[in-house]
């Protein structure tokens, strides 16, 4: 359990307190299925200040998941698990607030770059995926 890393899921539209319960679920089950490894992957915790969702990826199963991340920042991702990081992207989008500043080992949403319509251009999403 030692070896087990940590993956946060920032959203900072909302704190612990005042996100939705529905709403986290949504973002809760995105995340699981981002990470991918249904037995592998656990819910950790949540941290206060902006929600973030820390889950905790037993040892064995690390490489895989990092795998999965590196796939989806390097643009190679397979289809399905594209749709999953443009659900969670959309999801953050709708929030309406602005772009976040950035953090030693976060991987920002979108995960590469989307096209938005002019009057959302200043509406960047508010989530960041950490590692440690």
């Amino acid at each position: 359990m030692t070896d087990d890393k940590k993956l946060i899921f920032h959203i900072d539209a909302y704190s612990p307190e005042t996100i939705p319960m529905a709403k986290l679920a949504e973002y809760m089950a995105d995340f699981a299925a981002l990470l991918g490894k249904e037995n592998g992957v656990h819910f950790d915790h949540l941290e206060s200040g902006s929600t973030n969702i820390v889950s905790r990826v037993e040892y064995e199963d690390e490489p895989k998941v990092t795998t999965r991340l590196n796939d989806i920042r390097q643009g190679t991702a397979p289809k399905e698990l594209a749709q999953i990081v443009a659900q969670i992207d959309n999801r953050l989008a709708s929030l309406r607030r602005v772009k976040m500043e950035p953090r030693p080992n976060c991987w920002p949403f979108p995960a590469g770059p989307v096209q938005r319509p002019r009057a959302m251009a200043h509406s960047l999403r508010k989530g960041t995926l950490t590692a440690y």
